[in-house]
């Protein structure tokens, strides 16, 4: 199995494939309030999973917002 959720997320979630799911996401948005519009346009729960580990704060653009996913992501 996968040693943590990050790990099982980069096969799946990529942060292009996560961008998929914001489209039509109206910026600046709240973390919680991606995590919903996400989930109107039907991703699946390893993508919430991962935005789940996103810092809570406002993301001001969909490239603050990939910036953000790129380092939760790459982390460990």
């Amino acid at each position: 199995m996968f040693k943590d959720l990050t790990e099982a997320a980069k096969g799946f979630a990529s942060p292009d494939q996560i961008m998929k799911f914001a489209k039509g996401v109206k910026f600046p948005t709240s973390k919680q309030d991606l995590i919903s519009a996400l989930k109107n346009n039907n991703a699946p729960k390893q993508v919430i999973s991962v935005l789940d580990k996103l810092p809570d704060k406002n993301y001001n653009s969909p490239q603050d917002l990939l910036s953000a996913l790129t380092g939760t992501l790459g982390s460990k």
